[in-house]
């Protein structure tokens, strides 16, 4: 990608992918919701694509010239105004939902207390500093996890990985991963909660981040049949692995840096280019971070209420589920994301009146964290 190339046209496709990956979530907890957690479609191992894609996107947004140095005050203002106002508006909301309507027979959790409250404000739910680790709005953890990398692992890679030598790239965002997903499934530790979770989305974004810098150095794009076969062949094995054996296909996270370079970098004449990068599904894309945080709501709901008996077999769950949430991520992009956006994005540009790096807009803005 050269510099002067527009950013959002060069991730419409990546924008779709997101939207795409975030279905996969819904679909997965409310699979999980019916089988009462024993086996559900895939969905944790889309989560390892979030991280992958917002350091994709973070280098292209912040890393795109060496002589412009990060103005880190912007970009601290622009991941809370992408992450904050959502999170604490599910989380109040999810908190609501399960003190008033507990599972049945259940009291409402013991950790909705003031240990809780600190680490839904800091983002440190899914490390253990305070007794229990764990989100009130679940999926959050990720954005715990997401929301440390920005701050703890960004700034070092912003430094360290642009003096690295192009050929050694490939080694960084295709053997990060993998040595990930080795000790992790040796470990058989937790993947949403403590040292791993956080080893998820370091490794992750800095796989995105990697690709990015390499796809830059780089003359050659890949093929539009590579892209194609490459798109078919990681989500089909997904899918097949998962009915196959009961669990998300984790040897295939790897794979991710190299399905996203082929996708923002390859040729334009890909089937899936041209798919993800169509109207719906960018539009997917650009709620997809309402959609991850507002379904586990949807989901607690249907649960509880479940008038119609959709929680008794996949398909309807997984309609029901879909086209409730839709419409509701549509609604909290449009009257909580985008206003908290601008808002706080605009007090931070007139703080910083020539920033060194523009935030990501449009379509580049839906895959900017979730």
């Amino acid at each position: 990608m050269t510099q002067g190339e527009n950013l959002s046209d060069s991730v419409r496709q990546l924008a779709g992918l997101r939207g795409l990956a975030a279905l996969a979530v819904v679909l997965h907890h409310a699979t999980v919701t019916v089988s009462h957690g024993a086996r559900g479609l895939p969905g944790q191992i889309f989560v390892d694509l979030f991280f992958v894609l917002s350091g994709y996107v973070m280098c292209l947004a912040y890393m795109r010239a060496a002589d412009r140095p990060i103005r880190w005050h912007a970009f601290a203002a622009a991941r809370f105004a992408r992450l904050y106002p959502l999170h604490l508006f599910t989380a109040a909301t999810a908190a609501l939902v399960t003190v008033l309507l507990p599972p049945s027979g259940e009291a409402a959790p013991v950790w909705l207390d003031a240990p809780q409250l600190v680490k839904e404000l800091t983002l440190t739910m899914a490390f253990p500093w305070h007794g229990q680790a764990g989100a009130v709005n679940a999926p959050a953890w990720s954005i715990s996890v997401e929301w440390w990398t920005y701050f703890l692992v960004f700034p070092v890679l912003s430094v360290v990985l642009p003096r690295v030598r192009r050929w050694l790239l490939p080694l960084l965002f295709l053997g990060g991963p993998a040595l990930l997903v080795a000790i992790a499934l040796s470990s058989k530790g937790l993947w949403i909660v403590g040292g791993i979770a956080f080893a998820r989305a370091a490794t992750g974004f800095a796989a995105g981040v990697a690709v990015c810098l390499f796809a830059r150095g780089t003359k050659r794009r890949p093929s539009a049949l590579f892209t194609d076969l490459l798109c078919a062949a990681v989500f089909g094995l997904i899918y097949l692995w998962s009915i196959a054996v009961g669990n998300d296909a984790w040897f295939l996270a790897p794979a991710f840096p190299l399905l996203i370079w082929a996708l923002a970098e390859g040729e334009p004449a890909s089937l899936w280019q041209r798919a993800l990068a169509s109207g719906p599904v960018v539009f997917l894309g650009a709620i997809s971070y309402s959609i991850y945080l507002d379904h586990p709501i949807i989901v607690m709901l249907l649960a509880h209420a479940d008038p119609f008996g959709v929680v008794r077999s996949d398909v309807p769950m997984c309609l029901t589920t879909v086209v409730l949430t839709l419409p509701v991520a549509a609604l909290t992009w449009r009257w909580i994301e985008c206003p908290a956006q601008r808002t706080l994005r605009g007090a931070a540009t007139r703080s910083t009146p020539a920033p060194a790096a523009p935030p990501p807009r449009g379509e580049a803005a839906a895959v900017a964290g979730r």
